[in-house]
């Protein structure tokens, strides 16, 4: 007779064990999109601040150009606003490039591919005229949607909410000559 109450006794350990085991399995699924949603933030820094660096190395080296840089430029995708006039040639096909023509290329190139890396991705360069040299401040910035891991299906509020877009963004300091 008691052999037969330990049977049933067995079968409720084991339902409450799988029910354990499901909540720490689901657990472990919550930290896993946790640590993607971080690889993934850290990816587009990385790829911000490599950007910037190659602008910053791309300004230094044409001095022709920004050793008396304007006081802003904004790049969005191939449009440069505020900064040298347009080209259309290629800086590297061996024909020679002046000063502006050269800064027009490489901030085209260089917004053409933020653009393509980084979700809604820019450029913006702003100059402080007022010391010399002049110091620039390269700002890569881009956006994200943000995702909510409770409550999902209610209306959010705040900047962290579920649907809500957020700007990050990278910044690094120029100083050409």
């Amino acid at each position: 007779m008691s052999m037969r109450k330990e049977r049933g006794f067995s079968m409720i350990e084991v339902l409450v064990s799988v029910v354990v085991l499901m909540f720490g399995v689901l657990g472990m699924a919550g930290l896993q999109m946790q640590a993607i949603n971080a690889t993934e933030l850290g990816r587009y820094n990385s790829r911000a601040a490599i950007q910037a660096t190659s602008i910053a190395a791309a300004m230094k080296a044409n001095v022709a150009y920004w050793g008396t840089p304007p006081s802003s430029v904004t790049v969005q995708g191939t449009t440069v606003t505020g900064g040298p006039s347009a080209y259309t040639g290629d800086c590297f096909s061996g024909t020679a490039c002046t000063g502006p023509q050269l800064a027009y290329f490489d901030l085209a190139t260089w917004g053409n591919d933020i653009a393509n890396s980084l979700p809604v991705g820019s450029l913006n360069i702003a100059c402080n005229l007022t010391i010399s040299p002049a110091v620039c401040t390269v700002t890569v910035s881009w956006q994200e949607k943000n995702i909510a891991l409770h409550n999902q299906d209610l209306p959010g509020v705040g900047l962290l909410s579920t649907g809500t877009v957020q700007t990050h963004s990278y910044q690094t300091l120029v100083s050409v000559l």
